[in-house]
């Protein structure tokens, strides 16, 4: 047996990384691991945002499978009690399974929580360094925020508050950092014995950007005093809904490759701990992402659920699976299976995924949240947008437009038939599918 890690990054586009050709030095670390490893050059995630995107990435299933959603806002899609998780073959299999995260998309609320023996869905670590339960206080202390700043807009305190607040410290961010993710996860790793499985997921990379001063003149060469940097990252939140306010691209750009330096430097440093711990050599790790961040590409800052590649083509590299680039379409439903076979588990029917992506030549993508449908098809050449259930359709020929520019499918209503059946395919057949596991799990 062999140990597996699954390490997440949220908002984590392919194309800032090193590996996958970008002109910055952004990713040294995550770049080593993937020297000694394979680098999936076409994984594409199932969704643009990570509450659907999750469902395949750790769920094993298609997001539009799933037919219930949280109790309260924003209506997360929760994953169905009928399926398992990524982690379940491999409890099942007689490995400790550990996941930690402090995104409250993929909270116990919402059925991630099944086949982890400790599951730590904390915003903050306990003292005892284990984590604690989510419950939500960046949503409270946001619209806290928003009172205060309504109540004084418009006077004359508003823009002396404003300076100061930027001048005396950075906008604060609301998740544990990557290094304080990596102390919880190993603690409770060397409290056991035992092949293990473990999953950490990384909020670093996700808005609001803010990383340390070094950070961003490293990577982007230019010189910035700590005001100017808390102002540009406060100025991108704050205006994360109204994209035209955003001037300067290429300094928000900077912000989030800085975000990204400082991510990989935790990977780094975790990979040494388990060098020196001697864990590293007998275990699989892979690094993906939910899913990008775009940066007016499309006319919009960030993420959500849209279906361009600047979102839904993502990082994937596994350390201990092969080695060199693998080109294949990979879609990250994929994933567990991938990985639950690579530690010779066969977990194939546990999952909608195909193992290594096997004879994939298309990736579907899509959602379905509040009332509203969406599929996506990826092929090497070709994307395919389908709103069903406004019957709006986007077509692109990826060859001649790989930045998804010009939709084409008035011109190419022949293709668009073709994908539109094959759409129509792919929706029959997982509906059949959770309907099956929905029998299935009423039999057991």
């Amino acid at each position: 047996m062999v140990n597996v890690i699954l390490l997440t990054v949220d908002s984590l586009r392919a194309d800032h990384l090193g590996c996958y050709g970008y002109h910055r030095n952004t990713t040294p670390n995550i770049d080593k691991l993937a020297s000694e490893g394979t680098v999936y050059t076409n994984a594409f995630a199932q969704a643009g945002n990570t509450a659907c995107s999750f469902l395949s990435l750790i769920g094993g299933i298609y997001p539009i499978a799933s037919d219930s959603f949280t109790d309260y806002e924003p209506f997360y899609p929760v994953h169905p009690d009928h399926f398992s998780t990524i982690a379940t073959p491999f409890k099942g299999a007689g490995y400790r399974t550990l996941g930690f995260h402090t995104n409250p998309n993929l909270s116990t609320h919402c059925g991630y929580s099944k086949g982890f023996d400790l599951f730590s869905d904390g915003f903050r670590p306990s003292d005892d360094g284990s984590g604690g339960q989510a419950d939500h206080r960046y949503g409270r202390k946001k619209k806290l925020r928003a009172r205060i700043e309504r109540k004084i807009a418009g006077t004359p305190l508003f823009p002396l508050a404003t300076a100061v607040r930027d001048m005396m410290r950075p906008l604060n961010s609301l998740h544990v950092t990557a290094d304080d993710m990596n102390t919880m996860a190993l603690t409770e790793l060397k409290k056991g014995e035992g092949d293990f499985f473990l999953w950490v997921h990384y909020m670093d990379v996700h808005v609001p950007y803010i990383p340390p001063r070094k950070d961003y003149v490293e990577v982007t060469g230019e010189r910035i005093g700590q005001y100017r940097l808390n102002r540009l990252s406060r100025s991108m939140y704050d205006n994360l809904h109204h994209p035209d306010r955003i001037k300067r691209r290429e300094e928000l750009l900077g912000l989030y490759d800085a975000v990204i330096l400082g991510l990989d430097r935790a990977v780094g440093s975790l990979v040494r701990q388990l060098k020196e711990a001697d864990l590293y050599d007998d275990t699989i790790i892979a690094v993906t992402a939910d899913h990008g961040d775009e940066f007016f590409e499309h006319g919009g800052v960030g993420h959500g659920l849209r279906f361009h590649d600047e979102l839904l083509h993502v990082p994937l590299v596994i350390k201990g699976v092969g080695s060199g680039k693998d080109d294949r379409m990979f879609g990250l439903v994929d994933l567990p299976p991938t990985l639950a076979k690579a530690a010779g588990i066969d977990a194939a029917s546990d999952f909608m995924g195909l193992p290594d992506a096997e004879g994939r030549k298309m990736v579907f993508s899509g959602s379905r949240h509040k009332g509203e449908t969406i599929i996506s098809i990826r092929t090497a050449k070709a994307k395919f947008i389908w709103n069903v259930t406004a019957d709006m359709v986007e077509f692109f020929d990826l060859e001649k437009d790989p930045g998804e520019k010009v939709n084409i499918a008035r011109k190419s209503k022949d293709a668009v038939e073709t994908f539109r059946e094959m759409a129509n395919l792919h929706m029959q057949q997982v509906e059949e599918a959770r309907i099956r596991a929905v029998v299935d799990s009423g039999l057991k």
